[in-house]
């Protein structure tokens, strides 16, 4: 009943969210953010999807990441979380891939 209170922020909230992500995957290796999939809104909820790579070099390190976007402030979603060792001359590196989604409230 407590619960957790967070509140969604209002749209665009992008600026802050880039920074947020710079902090979270300043740890990887590297790194590789996608938003071409255009924000949609359903009702006052607008959904803003980024697909995200990035690259480090123990799988506790991708678990660390993927950890602090979950607790971010920002409020989201993430799916399609794929983690896999590398190969070829990427081998040392553990290759995360996911989708996160954020939520903000329509203008």
């Amino acid at each position: 009943a407590a619960g957790e209170e967070r509140a969604i922020p209002r749209y665009d909230n992008s600026g802050a969210l880039m920074r947020e992500l710079y902090r979270i995957l300043d740890s990887a290796e590297e790194y590789s953010l996608d938003f071409s999939d255009t924000p949609h809104q359903e009702g006052y909820i607008v959904f803003r999807p980024v697909t995200m790579t990035f690259r480090t070099r123990t799988y506790e390190e991708a678990r660390a990441i993927i950890n602090a976007l979950g607790e971010s402030d920002n409020i989201n979603q993430i799916s399609d979380v794929s983690i896999a060792g590398g190969k070829g001359q990427q081998r040392d590196l553990c290759q995360t891939d996911l989708v996160i989604t954020y939520f903000e409230v329509a203008p």
